[in-house]
């Protein structure tokens, strides 16, 4: 699922008289201009909470002064997968399905390979989730039907330039990110109820990047994955 998250952060000349050049030696390493409001807001966020910081884009982008808008996008990014196993003893093909999206265009591209040769690049359909299950129906070499299940997602968080205004770049957007997850069972034995839960993670993205991200729970439909940007 697609999720489009969006924040305002602003850098401005010498001109606004919030004190920009007592701030000059406390913004080292905030990523951006350092004597702009973008690094008044993080130290803002720091002294004050998250909501003097938002108070303090809002004004700044109403009084319309120079500033750069970006987005964040998340969107399914990789999957692959693979099974193998029995049925009554005898051995099942290996099986391995890949889907990806071209980091330039962002199309997508599909390829299945049985017993380690390519099959087709025809689309399969598929749910994004990871899986580690395995199956043993019965120890009786003769009549086991065994079934093993490897899958994997992987997903892409876009940081876009919405506006542009040279001079007023913030370089570094910390953000923090939640995967909605379903839990799936681990065995064809397990009777546990499903239930959902949160993944949560924060990352730093660089202007205008990319970024690749995937859930770390094993056995789980990822229903979704939200980012938004979250000056620390």
């Amino acid at each position: 699922m697609n999720q489009k998250n969006r924040i305002k952060l602003t850098l401005l000349g010498m001109g606004l008289g919030l004190g920009m050049m007592a701030f000059s030696a406390e913004g080292a390493g905030t990523g951006g201009v350092t004597s702009g409001a973008y690094g008044i807001l993080k130290r803002l966020f720091l002294k004050g909470g998250e909501a003097a910081a938002d108070e303090g884009a809002r004004q700044v982008i109403n009084l319309g002064a120079l500033h750069e808008e970006y987005e964040l996008t998340t969107t399914g990014f990789t999957y692959w997968d693979m099974t193998w196993g029995k049925y009554r003893g005898d051995k099942l093909p290996f099986r391995y399905r890949f889907m990806w999206l071209d980091p330039l265009t962002y199309n997508q591209s599909y390829e299945t390979y049985t017993n380690g040769v390519r099959e087709d690049r025809l689309p399969f359909y598929y749910v994004m989730h990871n899986r580690q299950y395995d199956c043993t129906s019965s120890t009786d070499p003769a009549l086991a039907n065994n079934l093993s299940i490897r899958a994997e997602a992987g997903y892409l968080v876009k940081d876009r330039v919405v506006q542009a205004e040279r001079g007023h770049e913030v370089l570094y957007h910390p953000a923090k990110y939640t995967f909605g997850l379903l839990t799936l069972p681990a065995n064809c034995n397990s009777m546990a109820v499903p239930f959902s839960y949160e993944e949560n993670g924060t990352l730093t993205m660089a202007r205008n990047s990319d970024a690749g991200l995937k859930a770390t729970a094993k056995n789980v439909d990822i229903q979704y994955l939200m980012a938004i940007y979250a000056p620390r």
